[in-house]
């Protein structure tokens, strides 16, 4: 659950930064707008998603990693989305180019960064988990196996004890 919300949060970051370069591309004041509110709906659902996201029980060293990524995703937004959005909608194209180049690009990357090591770090606990649950299911198998060995070996045991008493 935890990699797939990190998965939609990564999606919707990118949809935001395709969605201002779609708004960027367009001469319809009402295209653009459009575009706008597809961007202020994916920051949305990025809120929920983080805010479920942080009431799962998570370690100290995953915290400071989403700490990470929630600042760089707050200046992703703060000098590259919210400025592009105004520049766009006031039609100051040019100045929006720069500031995409200069801040959003920037700070996209950044943001980006700070998600793939949160995601990377949720496959790694995967990965060493399912590792863990293989091992158990191994001794478990083996325990079983023996167990089933054993009883045999003992209903043989008592049934030739009891066939000599008799």
């Amino acid at each position: 659950v935890a990699i797939n919300q990190l998965n939609e949060i990564r999606n919707h970051q990118m949809q935001i930064r395709l969605e201002l370069s779609a708004a960027r591309q367009e001469t319809d004041a009402f295209e653009v707008l459009d575009h706008i509110d597809k961007v202020r709906s994916s920051i949305f659902q990025v809120d929920n998603l983080l805010t479920a996201y942080k009431e799962r029980d998570i370690n100290a060293e995953e915290k400071q990693m989403l700490e990470t990524f929630i600042a760089d995703r707050l200046n992703f937004g703060r000098v590259g989305v919210i400025p592009t959005m105004d520049l766009v909608q006031e039609e100051k194209f040019s100045q929006a180019d720069k500031l995409r180049k200069d801040a959003l690009d920037p700070a996209f990357k950044k943001a980006s960064q700070s998600i793939d090591n949160l995601i990377q770090y949720q496959v790694s606990n995967a990965k060493n988990e399912f590792e863990r649950v293989n091992k158990l299911t191994k001794t478990i198998r083996i325990v079983s196996i023996a167990s089933i060995v054993a009883g045999l070996v003992l209903v043989v045991l008592i049934g030739l004890v009891i066939t000599r008493s008799i």
